[in-house]
């Protein structure tokens, strides 16, 4: 993967990064053990999966966000570089290929996706990271546990009433992506320079 910039300076590769949409959780289910794990020589893993939403300010027993920070419909901040971080604090303690397992926002109006995803795969495609997979969270709109059906976090939306499927544009764009194997400007144009976050202006409590 590579964060060279085009003449414009928003283009980028991710020519080695396969790219998928997370449709449901999977639960590897298993009884603890005491071994540890560390202590033993040799690798005891195939990959390193990670699921990563958000970053969180915590305070006592609280968590909420940073002043002035970017944030979704649920208050969860946006931190694209906390993706990197926390991949790469991971990977040097357990070296070996990582799979991003879920990634995702909630925006109902579909209004800052494409920029989510756009800032979060150039993260990826910056690190220098061993990142081989990138599953996007989710396909079509989710129960999201206990806010059900409001927050939206699907690239496809979910008619509840009808069950009907429409593809967003933030579909449009990913599909793009794995089209072009990275963002091309003309893609980075379509889709993504007009988009904004919203800003939390005051540390606020998550929910």
């Amino acid at each position: 993967m590579t964060d060279s910039e085009g003449p414009g300076g928003h283009a980028f590769s991710i020519a080695e990064l396969r790219i998928g949409v997370a449709t449901c959780a999977t639960q590897i289910k298993g009884g603890r053990r005491a071994t540890n794990w560390a202590a033993l020589p040799g690798r005891h893993d195939d990959w390193l999966g990670i699921n990563y939403h958000s970053r969180t300010a915590v305070s006592g027993l609280d968590d909420g966000t940073f002043p002035n920070s970017p944030v979704n419909d649920l208050g969860w901040e946006v931190h694209p570089q906390g993706l990197v971080d926390v991949a790469r604090w991971l990977h040097d303690r357990y070296p070996g290929p990582i799979w991003i397992t879920e990634n995702g926002t909630a925006d109902n109006s579909d209004s800052f996706r494409s920029r989510y995803l756009y800032d979060h795969l150039r993260a990826i495609a910056g690190s220098g990271l061993p990142i081989e997979r990138y599953y996007h969270w989710c396909f079509v709109d989710n129960w999201e546990w206990a806010e059900g059906e409001v927050p939206r976090f699907g690239i496809v939306r979910l008619d509840h009433a009808t069950q009907e499927r429409t593809v967003k544009e933030s579909g449009h764009f990913l599909a793009a992506v794995i089209a072009d194997r990275g963002v091309a400007e003309a893609s980075y144009a379509a889709h993504v320079a007009s988009q904004r976050y919203r800003i939390e202006s005051e540390p606020s409590p998550r929910g």
